[in-house]
């Protein structure tokens, strides 16, 4: 998940589970989802928020797999 581990990671220090919602006939595989996903969406908006209007705090905060997402589709073609 591209979102930051500072988001996902819990106050107990697990990471929330993944329910299997739907069978991909294509894929032949089942489709996950996050678990409160919902409030997870809500609370990256909020962190974006919060990078744009003061980008000091990108510092505090973990953009690794959105950078990881950035760097391979930047270099795919290279």
């Amino acid at each position: 998940l591209y979102m930051g581990r500072d988001l996902l990671v819990r106050e107990n220090g697990s990471l929330p589970p993944v329910q299997w919602r739907s069978f991909v006939p294509g894929m032949n595989r089942y489709q996950g989802e996050i678990t409160n996903k919902a409030a997870q969406q809500q609370a990256f908006q909020t962190k974006v928020r919060t990078a744009t209007d003061s980008p000091s705090a990108m510092a505090t905060q973990d953009w690794s797999g959105l950078q990881a997402i950035c760097e391979t589709v930047l270099t795919a073609f290279h």
